[in-house]
């Protein structure tokens, strides 16, 4: 049993390449089935033909030996023995005893029968049945007949029918032998079809653990299955390489956010305790003492703005219930925040106008006034004069809004960093001004989870135009006929 099992474990590993077990699992399965085939052909189908020809061939022997045994004489005997001799181009040889008495060819026949003695038919008037090849390298037939007191040689050429019986066996055996090598062959090349192009995918799937994300996937197949598999692996690489970009460029922007927030706190905090330690001094001026406190109401402002454009942002990144849309007028949100805006606006000497027909959209409305605050209040704090632009223009199902004004403009280099967190064109201007650099990025983040994109375009000198889309909706059928109405709003 042992040995049975250490055999088995030869032929069949518990671990081999997928090649060699297509190759051994098609190789058992085609030799067990050749050797079921072969066993029946040589066996089974052999020995029924061979049964098949003795009867004939006894059978027409024992035709001879009755007509000749109805003959008295042995001349009439051997006259009637040479008629059918030529007539059935068979041999036909009389004995009596060990004596030949009569022999149809004796040149031809000396080669198949040596003597009667040597035929060894049974006693009991049987006959004897031989199929040999002769010196010759012909195939001879030979049934001896017992008849008392003499026997019946009947020797003939094998039939052709039984050659050709003969011939299909050992033409099958041949065949089924070529056609377990060609499977063998066959197997070796459909495995190796296989596993060329696996082991291709696997080095990939080891340089993707080695940190090799670059390399893509290529086999050479014509595999449907292994050609799809390939191209998901891919696809599942690039995934993975964006991913891992994208989380180490995340790993980055943590960093920066974590270094910028703590620089922006640590700035106003520490001046709001020097101003709360200058104003504990006694011997300040009234004057001072005003002024300090207005730079550290300042500072708290700014943290306190700090504090909440954060909230506003972890609120937009971690809730994506955040946002509820609602059908609201955009032209009256956008008069309602130049109209907040209108003094701060008014001490610069920048004008407010607003260009629009009453719009209904759908969207969240108290997310789009922080992204109409942010906006035009950046217009204003980056324009030293001139005017600030809100304009509302119907493009078919959706509402473009833009807010332009005639400032100091964005250089291109700077234009691809604005919607970064903490980013600020004017570090200087944003810091007195209280900006702590996230007013854009609120913007960016408020639209994109309303999946609408923002749009800047500016030039040095010439100013700044931004503009994002929103869902247009109709509005009450009580509002005025929008073809005809239009207001132009100028502060």
């Amino acid at each position: 049993m042992h040995r049975l099992r250490r055999l088995w474990e030869l032929v069949f590993p518990q671990r081999a390449s997928t090649q060699a077990w297509m190759f051994l699992t098609l190789a058992l399965l085609v030799a067990v089935s050749t050797a079921g085939v072969a066993l029946y052909v040589l066996f089974i189908h052999g020995s029924q033909v061979q049964d098949a020809a003795r009867a004939t061939y006894v059978t027409q022997a024992a035709q001879i030996a009755g007509i000749i045994d109805r003959l008295t004489t042995d001349a009439s005997r051997a006259q009637v023995a040479a008629a059918l001799s030529d007539a059935m181009q068979v041999h036909i040889v009389l004995a009596r005893g060990d004596t030949v008495a009569w022999n149809s060819r004796p040149d031809e026949f000396e080669s198949a029968i040596v003597s009667p003695g040597s035929w060894q038919v049974p006693p009991d008037g049987g006959y004897t049945y031989e199929n040999r090849r002769t010196v010759t390298g012909e195939r001879r037939v030979l049934v001896a007949i017992d008849r008392t007191d003499s026997f019946i040689g009947v020797e003939q050429p094998e039939g052709p029918l039984h050659a050709i019986a003969r011939r299909m066996q050992w033409t099958l055996l041949i065949g089924m032998i070529m056609a377990l090598l060609m499977a063998m062959v066959s197997s070796w090349v459909a495995a190796d079809k296989v596993t060329t192009p696996l082991l291709a995918i696997s080095q990939s799937a080891k340089d993707i653990t080695a940190g090799k994300l670059d390399t893509p996937i290529r086999v050479r197949t014509r595999s449907a299955e292994i050609q799809d598999l390939a191209a998901h692996l891919d696809r599942m690489t690039i995934s993975y390489r964006e991913k891992i970009n994208e989380l180490e460029r995340l790993t980055r922007v943590q960093g920066e956010f974590i270094g910028n927030v703590s620089h922006e706190v640590r700035n106003p905090v520490f001046a709001i305790s020097g101003y709360l330690e200058a104003l504990g001094s006694s011997d300040l001026s009234r004057t001072k003492r005003k002024h300090f406190a207005a730079s550290g109401l300042m500072n708290l402002q700014r943290l306190g703005n700090l504090f909440e454009s954060l909230i506003e942002i972890a609120r937009l990144e971690y809730r994506e219930d955040w946002i509820k849309p609602s059908t609201f007028n955009v032209t009256e949100l956008a008069d309602e925040v130049t109209d907040m805006l209108r003094p701060k606006a008014k001490d610069k000497g920048i004008r407010l106008n607003v260009d629009s027909m009453p719009l209904y959209v759908r969207a969240d409305r108290s997310r789009i006034r922080r992204v109409f605050v942010n906006l035009i209040e950046n217009a204003v704090v980056y324009s030293d004069k001139g005017a600030v632009q809100c304009s509302l223009v119907r493009r078919g199902s959706k509402v473009r809004i833009e807010v332009s004004d005639n400032g100091r403009g964005i250089s291109p280099k700077h234009q691809e960093r604005i919607f970064e967190r903490f980013f600020r064109v004017e570090p200087d201007r944003s810091r007195k001004s209280g900006g702590v650099g996230l007013g854009l990025s609120i913007v960016k983040q408020i639209l994109q989870a309303h999946k609408e994109p923002v749009h800047v375009e500016s030039e040095l000198g010439r100013g700044t135009r931004f503009w994002f889309e929103l869902p247009y909706v109709e509005g009450p059928a009580s509002m005025p006929d929008r073809n005809t109405f239009h207001s132009d709003r100028v502060s």
